[in-house]
């Protein structure tokens, strides 16, 4: 499944919305890399303006450009590197940060699409 036939770009998504959405019971979606089991597609979540208690990765936007740090324990690396061989699709959700839209949103980070 292609994650990206079920969201719309520029829609807000939080992980709770998310895990309704896909039946998603696994905790690894609270990291920034994230496989959904029985999808071709990785998700990426990317947070501009981290909170003081969180690693402090370097992550934005600039015009067409996406910039981010690797996890440190770079378990999901190869996700990316390997997309193109393995056909999955990348997908990005971006926030400037944790409560850039609402705190009623539930900390949602706006949903950009496939990238490369």
């Amino acid at each position: 499944m292609k994650t990206s036939e079920h969201l719309v770009i520029g829609g807000l998504y939080n992980r709770e919305r998310l895990k309704r959405m896909f039946g998603i019971t696994d905790a690894a979606l609270y990291n920034g890399i994230f496989k959904p089991s029985g999808h071709d597609s990785v998700w990426i979540f990317l947070t501009g303006e981290k909170q003081a208690d969180r690693t402090p990765y370097k992550d934005r936007i600039e015009g067409e450009y996406v910039y981010f740090d690797g996890q440190l324990s770079g378990k999901t690396d190869g996700l990316i590197i390997d997309s193109r061989a393995t056909g999955y699709e990348l997908l990005l959700f971006y926030r400037p940060s944790k409560y850039a839209y609402g705190k009623e949103a539930g900390a949602a980070f706006r949903y950009y699409g496939p990238v490369e």
